[in-house]
């Protein structure tokens, strides 16, 4: 069988939102995996605040996984904010993976940022004939995409929860870059889906720093036993992280 497998940071719990689901409801993938997602459930917070709860609403997806990285304090928030992964097939299990700072508050500033809270979370997914193996990351932040102890130690816990495991999909912003060691050392057990293909993946109509226009931060990595049969970077208003769509072949 195929399936439509779709990834996107969603900025900040969908700050260009409308356009963001309008996009996600034409794409219709099967699999959706997404980082910076809030999972607030007051009904008088905006609809960003609300994402996973909203989302699940709006797009009909039946199942999904959320790994809250830390309570966000800024601007008395208070509410959890991480990765999820929705999904039309059942979920049977999922856990949180943290890197090397655990679970705790994300508090105002951006000095606070490089040290926040950082996880991917693990769902495991009954697809037609098959279990997949399903990862959304949110790496660990800094203040350029090169390589670091942190970063490299990152890869490292990666490579020791995916080696080896069958039909597994990892993909989110790992806040690095490319041309890493960090990303060349997950090149070495899977396969790269966008490998050398983009010069960004950050939408530049959002974002004013030159300097993104040439940060390629978000990957999708696929393990050996799946088949792509079709991938693409759509350059649309979803975020400011443009998407990647792939169709996969089980």
């Amino acid at each position: 069988m195929q399936l439509k497998y779709l990834q996107l940071n969603v900025w900040l719990g969908g700050k260009l939102w409308d356009t963001m689901v309008d996009f996600l409801k034409r794409e219709d993938a099967d699999i959706v995996a997404l980082q910076e997602v809030y999972d607030g459930h007051d009904t008088t917070l905006e609809k960003r605040f609300r994402t996973l709860d909203i989302l699940k609403q709006e797009l009909g997806y039946p199942y999904h996984a959320f790994a809250p990285a830390i309570i966000d304090t800024r601007d008395n928030l208070n509410l959890p904010w991480g990765n999820a992964i929705l999904s039309k097939f059942p979920i049977t299990k999922h856990e949180a993976i943290f890197f090397d700072v655990p679970f705790g508050e994300r508090k105002t500033g951006m000095e606070t940022a490089e040290y926040a809270p950082r996880n991917m979370v693990r769902a495991t997914i009954d697809a037609p004939d098959t279990l997949l193996n399903v990862y959304s990351i949110h790496g660990i932040w800094g203040h350029d995409g090169n390589d670091n102890s942190r970063r490299l130690a990152m890869s490292g816990t990666i490579i020791k929860r995916i080696k080896g495991i069958p039909h597994a999909i990892i993909s989110g912003d790992f806040n690095v870059q490319e041309k890493t060691e960090t990303i060349g050392n997950l090149e070495k057990h899977l396969r790269n889906v966008f490998k050398g293909e983009r010069a960004t993946s950050f939408n530049m109509r959002i974002k004013t720093d030159q300097k993104f226009a040439n940060a390629v931060v978000d990957h999708l990595f696929v393990s050996s036993d799946l088949t792509v049969i079709d991938h693409y970077q759509p350059d649309v208003d979803a975020s400011d992280h443009l998407p990647m769509v792939c169709t996969l072949k089980l």
